[in-house]
């Protein structure tokens, strides 16, 4: 894959849109050679510039603030530590150990083994590891399960959400990249691994799709979800196969298969008659 581009499909996937046409406009060959500058890039370095100014400006408020204690415990020393004692639902993300420590993950991530790497324990994971900004430590602790048991498609498919997380709050390109690839990468393995597995699939088909058409890789996105149509032999158990249809269709769009885009949406109402999404899409082809 192209390694810029993979930020950007990434970024789409998962809610950073804004952060993706940024990093569209500094990618070599976008757009032709002999374009003049985007003013976007002169945009964006010069926040860069402003929030570097500004962390540096916090970063020394806080040192002088802490050199100027003396030590004295008061009423507001009292208010500050109560303001950052832990509520109910935070005690219950971090039973053990600091936020972010090592250890409090890696019996996290054993959590999620007892639970069978169900998705509504990923999830909960991912949840609490951006909430205690402990992806460092998350990805040490799944590292440390794949080294035990490196044949575990679901520990990669959980280190690939784990990078995309870290991905997505990174300031740093260099780091956004790494991390993309890094995530493309454990996705790939994982269905290596368990070619039906559903979520990695899905959501490499849908990062594929944001690339644009002249990179080639829409087929990709194209077999991803038909693979996916056929996996899901037209079941209805699970809400989130519909978007399979729905994604599927727009490629073919976006292909020139018009007539494979309307049969796929006639197939999916057939079997999800209830998804309003489904019968807008249907009746817009057909109009």
């Amino acid at each position: 894959m192209k390694s810029p581009l993979v930020v950007c499909v990434l970024c789409g996937l998962f809610g950073g849109a804004g952060i993706a046409a940024a990093l569209f406009a500094r990618i070599p060959g976008s757009r032709p050679a002999a374009a003049p500058p985007d003013p976007r890039l002169e945009t964006v370095s010069k926040l860069e510039e402003e929030v570097g100014v500004l962390r540096r400006r916090l970063e020394a408020l806080e040192s002088a603030r802490v050199d100027g204690k003396d030590g004295a415990s008061g009423p507001a020393d009292a208010a500050a530590s109560a303001s950052k004692s832990p509520k109910p639902a935070d005690a219950a993300l971090s039973k053990t150990g600091a936020p972010g420590d090592g250890s409090d993950l890696a019996a996290a991530v054993a959590e999620i083994v007892a639970a069978g790497f169900s998705q509504e324990a990923i999830e909960a994971f991912i949840q609490r590891v951006r909430k205690e900004k402990g992806h460092a430590a998350a990805a040490e602790a799944i590292k440390a399960l794949l080294e035990r048991d490196p044949q575990n498609p679901k520990a990669h498919y959980l280190l690939a959400r784990a990078y995309v997380d870290e991905l997505m709050i990174s300031k740093s390109y260099a780091d956004m990249n790494r991390l993309g690839e890094l995530c493309m990468a454990e996705y790939g393995t994982a269905l290596e691994l368990e070619p039906t597995y559903w979520e990695p699939r899905f959501e490499r088909a849908i990062s594929l799709t944001f690339y644009p058409e002249q990179m080639g890789v829409l087929p990709d996105a194209i077999r991803d979800f038909e693979t996916l149509v056929k996996q899901q032999n037209r079941s209805s158990s699970d809400p989130r196969f519909a978007e399979t249809y729905a994604h599927l269709a727009r490629v073919y769009v976006r292909t020139g298969k018009s007539d494979k885009a309307l049969a796929t949406l006639r197939d999916a109402v057939a079997i999800f008659p209830d998804n309003e999404a489904l019968k807008k899409q249907l009746q817009e082809m057909e109009e």
